[in-house]
């Protein structure tokens, strides 16, 4: 376990699973992009099929700004 001064430094970490159906993902990214400006460390879980999905209907932008990997 990491001691207290290290601790402190390290950002929070929250993994955002939601369910893959209509009306699930979106709202999730937005919480997952509202966590992220707090200051989180957020890993969102998602399925190839939806991922292609969300970039078609946001565009190729939809996820600038957000790190991959």
């Amino acid at each position: 376990m990491a001691s207290p001064a290290v601790r402190s430094t390290q950002k929070p970490h929250v993994v955002c699973v939601p369910h893959p159906a209509q009306g699930h993902i979106n709202p999730m990214l937005k919480v997952a992009k509202l966590l992220h400006a707090r200051g989180f460390h957020v890993t969102f879980v998602n399925t190839v099929y939806n991922h292609n999905r969300l970039l078609r209907s946001r565009g190729p932008n939809a996820l600038d700004g957000l790190p991959s990997f």
